[in-house]
């Protein structure tokens, strides 16, 4: 015990005297640990941001589509997009990754919005020919993640909006 009240910062003792039946004199010393000031603001300084942080979750993930079911999705642009079309897209898309290529179109991998599908994900566009800004997201093993829409803000910060799975 006195090796632990030792090593405390600072404390107080009270002195209690009391006498018993024969007139004896009992002292009792009761001994309370108070931090200081100064040592109460350090240990709410370390203690405070460990318990102000907030829990990191990471990303929300968005479910991709069953790959043994119809499926198809609405985006943002208005144009639908069914399971078959989003396979030929993913097939073509496949086969061009790796090729060098001079060309603008062409499969990059995506990482702005996160599916729950396992391996790496790649985009490819949709209809890129007709100004779409909607893009097929895809695994290389030919699975379809989802698909995204290309969105500008006033300040000309781009990001990826997801579209519902219908």
């Amino acid at each position: 015990f006195d090796l632990f009240t030792s090593s405390l910062p600072s404390f107080k003792t009270k002195h209690l005297t009391a006498r018993d039946s024969n007139e004896n004199t009992i002292t009792s010393h009761s001994t309370m640990k108070l931090f200081t000031y100064s040592e109460a603001i350090t240990l709410f300084s370390i203690l405070a941001p460990v318990t102000a942080m907030a829990i990191h979750q990471g990303p929300e993930l968005i479910a991709a589509p069953n790959r043994n079911s119809d499926f198809s999705f609405y985006c943002r642009s208005g144009k639908s997009y069914n399971k078959n079309y989003l396979m030929g897209e993913v097939r073509d898309a496949i086969n061009l990754i790796g090729e060098s290529r001079t060309f603008l179109i062409h499969p990059e991998p995506f990482e702005e919005v996160q599916y729950q599908i396992s391996g790496e994900q790649w985009f490819y566009p949709l209809q890129a020919y007709y100004g779409s800004r909607d893009h097929v997201v895809f695994t290389r093993d030919a699975q379809v993640a989802g698909v995204v829409h290309l969105m500008i803000r006033d300040n000309g910060e781009r990001y990826y909006d997801p579209c519902i799975i219908t």
